[in-house]
């Protein structure tokens, strides 16, 4: 596989780092990063590393070390002064140490000092002053350290600044000579090697092979659109362009795909130091496909191991480095508007989330799509993140030279009117064109009649291409038409082998095809291929033969078998190689694949309930699929794919529906999409509650308990775990009454119901011998409720050796998925405790399975996890990097509960910078969505945070009655923070 190579280029790449304090100064950082990317350089920041400052300071000064150059910006703050044990010296801002690093490696220094005149809205070291619970002896520290700093800066002080685009002004003017410099010390070292040596240490130099999967169909004669080209080119041309997600917005046929791959073009000529990835959707729609192959693309060392594909790609894609995805055919993976979705919505979780990060800043990460559906998941971006382009029908003179290229004759009139009578579709107009000039020498006087067609339908542009196909397919000798047919019947390129398979299968299989060997197919393919029909790109393996999606929905009418015969071919060529019922279930994904393939032929060839029964067998259900590989995304498509023909599926066996829908909201669960969870689970419980099946019943009204309680419908979800709980008592079953009680006083618990949720906790009680293979699954889930009751109250009685046996007893049961929820609450009672050693250790457990998943609800935990730890530790560029990161997912996937828990820990933050009007509005914020769900935990804390604020703010009246609600319900619910608020009360 291509990868980036240590080439020498023609032009250096010089790496300038930025360094200052992150909080008060981001617009200014954002700024100088535009300046030397549009100066052609590469700047580097300072990483984000959440709760993990001991490791920041050492990988902060190596970074700036290794830079070329580095650029410090001085405001008002002094900024995180890192102790002895985070690798400081407790008296140097990492500021100064960033600095000192690059001094100490000889690296040009570029000091820019507010100008102490100008307006200053942000937070100084003095203002710390007016808080409360300020320390003066603190407070002045951090004041007379930042004048020391500027006074070691004193002889590398390029300029002041005002505003950030003052800033930006100033740097790209102090920079520019320095370049020049440098630039020509380069160009006097002539020889390719010696400057390799002597510059090894300080420039990284990469030229990355573009890595293209799915190659853009062009079109055989590409006009017009220049105004469209224009705009792509300038928007590549910029080096920091205010939109990183383009869409082509256009309907099928209309040249979306063309115009990319003419712009593809374009910028293989302008290429800049970072990567270059095109997937087509149309090719293969497998979103964990394509996550995996862009991730060993776009990784440093590239693995196959494990999952947790979209965290590794985003983490890859964050390295600064300005990288292009392309994706063709968006449409395959977004909603069509049906089953109560809103039309465009992306199915796939994992490609919103990407693109949703794109559009948000991926530091320089860029995407270009086209789709026949506008991004709805990104119009919280529209013109500030994601910018929408709409592609119309070709313009005349465009159309006119398209009809001529493929040999069409007559005067512009003529051939205005024959572009006219197809719309000047562009799909259409090529097709039109290309059977004119194949089979009728060029004349516009064969075109087939639409006025008909046009009569019978209101899509006129598929009536009218129908129509030309129509003419098209005629002319076509029988194994063009039965190649192109078979071909059209799959939904993404196929390989030769295939069609050969097809071919050699004879009978009605085959047709016209029966006994042609590989040199007549590819030589049919190669008349299809001129003729526009057909479109070839380059794999590993071999050549893949596509059409063009609206070519293929046309003659795949013309098959003259059932699609399932087709299919039933491929799947008995692929069935001998893979045991039906493997003696280990798999885990490597190329083996997940091939069994994936397998079952979605099998399902294709009309055996939905053997597909079905293979996944089970094979794939391990979601016990495997889901609790040990984790991977959720491949899961959730096949159980959709189940249901995908709803007569097919609606004939099975209502205990197989049953499955099927719980599988799919478990999967659909973990992936944090919690409407569709839903609405599955609701469907298994109807199921199961027509079937009388009391059993599952109760475990779908948990499932559905769980669901809710994440959205914030508390009381919805009350009523759901307590049917639960009546539906286990009429079942009999001990595990399903314990679990259920679990459930019921885990939403009692957030409704702040304190003498119930006692009483329901205590009755769930069960020996940790209960616990067995069959149901330790559930019980492990559900004891972990009562463990996070502990926390909350800060019971004194919860030990780690609590936490852990049950991790161990999770352990030896293979629960994988379940551990990871138990290293977080580890993680919190170590804070609890004290013990930050303790907290990151568990912080880094967690995050080890969800590099490897795309668990949404461990990811959640995690961020408040790591953003407690770096506000104990007073890192609060770390906390504010953590919540912000986490406060999106929630919003996205819709955990209510876990939205307002971050935020506000946001507020908290905001009370430390100080920012008391931000933390004020935030709290605001959560303590109205808490009352709106009846969450007490938040209410209570939303409310203290409220009266923080208004202290902060000099509102010492205002302060006392939010601070007051609070304690009462702090004391109601026994929670471990009431004597901070008792404190806070003491104050006024």
């Amino acid at each position: 596989m291509p990868r980036a190579s240590e080439l020498p280029l023609s032009k250096p790449i010089f790496r300038v780092f930025i360094s200052s304090t992150a909080i008060d100064l981001q617009e200014h950082r954002k700024k100088v990063e535009e300046a030397l990317l549009r100066l052609e350089q590469l700047p580097v920041e300072m990483e984000t590393f959440g709760a993990k400052p001991d490791d920041s300071v050492t990988t902060c000064c190596r970074l700036a070390a290794e830079a070329d150059a580095l650029v410090a910006i001085v405001g008002h703050r002094y900024g995180w002064v890192p102790d002895a044990s985070e690798g400081g010296d407790g008296v140097k801002s990492i500021t100064w140490l960033e600095v000192q690093a690059a001094l100490s490696n000889a690296r040009s220094v570029f000091a820019f000092l507010v100008d102490p005149a100008a307006d200053w809205n942000r937070p100084k070291e003095q203002d710390q002053l007016l808080e409360p619970n300020a320390d003066p002896v603190k407070v002045f520290s951090a004041v007379r350290g930042l004048q020391q700093f500027k006074n070691f800066l004193e002889k590398r002080v390029r300029d002041t600044f005002t505003t950030p685009d003052n800033l930006q002004a100033k740097v790209a003017l102090s920079l520019s000579p320095w370049l020049t410099d440098e630039i020509r010390r380069w160009d006097q070292t002539t020889d390719s090697q010696q400057r390799s040596e002597k510059r090894s240490d300080r420039i990284v130099v990469r030229q990355w092979d573009a890595r293209v999967i799915h190659a853009l169909q062009p079109a055989p004669h590409f006009e017009g659109r220049a105004e469209q080209l224009q705009v792509l080119q300038r928007w590549w041309d910029d080096p920091a362009p205010p939109d990183r997600v383009l869409a082509l917005v256009a309907a099928g046929g209309t040249g979306k795909t063309a115009l990319i791959e003419q712009t593809l073009r374009y910028i293989e000529g302008r290429r800049r130091p970072g990567g270059l990835f095109v997937w087509s959707f149309y090719e293969n729609q497998k979103t964990e496909a394509f996550l995996r192959a862009a991730c060993q693309y776009f990784e440093e060392q590239p693995s196959d191991d494990g999952g947790g594909w979209l965290e590794r790609l985003q983490i890859a894609l964050a390295d600064g480095k300005p990288h292009l995805i392309i994706l063709d055919g968006l449409e395959r993976v977004q909603s069509e508007g049906v089953g109560g979705r809103i039309r465009g919505e992306l199915d796939e979780h994992s490609v919103k989330l990407l693109l949703q990060s794109i559009a948000r800043g991926l530091k320089q990460t860029r995407a270009i799509i086209t789709t026949r559906f506008d991004l709805i998941d990104l119009h919280s971006w529209a013109n500030q993140g994601y910018r929408r382009i709409m592609l119309d029908d070709l313009d005349a003179p465009a159309a006119r030279a398209v009809l001529r290229a493929w040999g069409v004759h007559g005067s512009d009139n003529v051939i205005d009117r024959l572009a006219q009578s197809v719309g000047c579709h562009a799909l259409s107009v090529s097709v039109l064109g290309s059977y004119l000039g194949t089979y009728w020498a060029g004349d516009p006087a064969h075109a087939p009649d639409f006025e008909l067609d046009e009569a019978q339908t209101s899509d006129k542009t598929a009536s009218r291409l129908a129509r030309v196909l129509s003419e098209y397919a005629k002319k076509l000798s029988a194994p063009e038409r039965d190649l192109l047919a078979r071909l059209s019947t799959f939904s993404r390129g196929v390989d030769i082998s295939l069609l050969l398979s097809l071919a050699q299968a004879g009978g009605p299989v085959a047709a016209s095809l029966a006994g042609c060997h590989e040199g007549t197919l590819r030589r049919i393919l190669g008349a299809l291929k001129q003729q526009g029909l057909v479109f070839t790109y380059r794999k590993i393996e071999d050549d893949q033969y596509s059409a063009h999606p609206f070519l293929r929905e046309y003659f795949h009418n013309l098959l003259g078998v059932p699609a399932y015969d087709v299919h039933e071919v491929i799947r008995a060529s692929l069935a001998p190689g893979l045991a039906s019922r493997p003696s280990r279930l798999p885990n490597d994904p190329v083996l997940l694949d091939r069994y994936d393939i397998l079952i979605e032929h099998t399902r294709l060839a009309g055996r939905l309930g053997e597909a079905i029964k293979l996944y089970r067998s094979a794939l391990g259900e979601y016990g495997h699929l889901g609790l040990t590989v984790g991977d959720y995304d491949r899961g959730a498509r096949i159980q959709t794919a189940f249901v995908s023909d709803r007569g097919v599926f609606d004939r099975l066996d209502p205990v197989e529906q049953s499955f099927v829908m719980y599988e799919r909201g478990l999967y659909f669960g973990d992936l944090g999409e919690l409407i569709q969870a839903e609405a599955a689970l609701e469907a298994a419980t109807n199921i199961d509650r027509s079937l009388k099946d009391i059993g599952y019943l109760c475990v779908d009204l948990r499932h559905l308990a769980c669901l809710r309680w994440k959205q914030g419908r508390l009381h919805e979800a009350h009523l759901a775990a307590t049917e639960s709980v009546q539906v286990a008592q009429e079942h009999g079953s001990a595990d399903r009454l314990s679990m259920s009680y679990y459930h019921l006083a885990y939403v009692e618990m957030m409704l702040g119901r304190r003498n119930d949720w006692a009483v329901h906790f205590a009755a769930a009680r069960r020996p940790a011998g209960d616990l067995n293979a069959s149901t330790g699954f559930a019980i492990a889930r559900s004891s972990y409720l009562e463990l996070e009751q502990r926390i909350r109250v800060a019971d004194p009685q919860l030990t780690f050796t609590d936490i852990e046996d049950v991790i161990g007893n999770c352990q030896s049961r293979g629960l994988s998925r379940e551990i990871p929820r138990y290293q977080l609450l580890l993680g919190q009672l170590a804070l609890l405790k004290l013990d930050l050693r303790g907290a990151r250790r568990a912080l880094a457990d967690v995050r080890s399975w969800t590099d490897r998943t795309h668990d949404v609800e461990v990811a959640l935990g995690a961020h408040m996890l790591a953003t407690a730890i770096a506000v104990r530790d007073g890192h609060l560029v770390g906390a504010q990097a953590e919540v912000d990161t986490g406060i999106p997912l929630a919003a996205a996937c819709g955990y209510q509960l876990a939205l307002i828990d971050l935020l506000l820990q946001r507020a908290t933050i905001d009370l430390a910078l100080p920012e008391p009007l931000s933390a004020q509005s935030t709290a605001r914020r959560a303590h109205a969505m808490s009352t709106e769900c009846g969450y007490v935990w938040g209410e209570a804390d939303a409310l203290h945070a409220m009266g923080l604020a208004n202290i902060a703010l000099g509102e010492h009246g205002a302060a006392r009655g939010p601070l007051e609600q609070s304690a009462e319900i702090r004391k109601r619910i026994e929670h471990r923070e009431l004597s901070a608020t008792m404190d806070a009360l003491a104050t006024l």
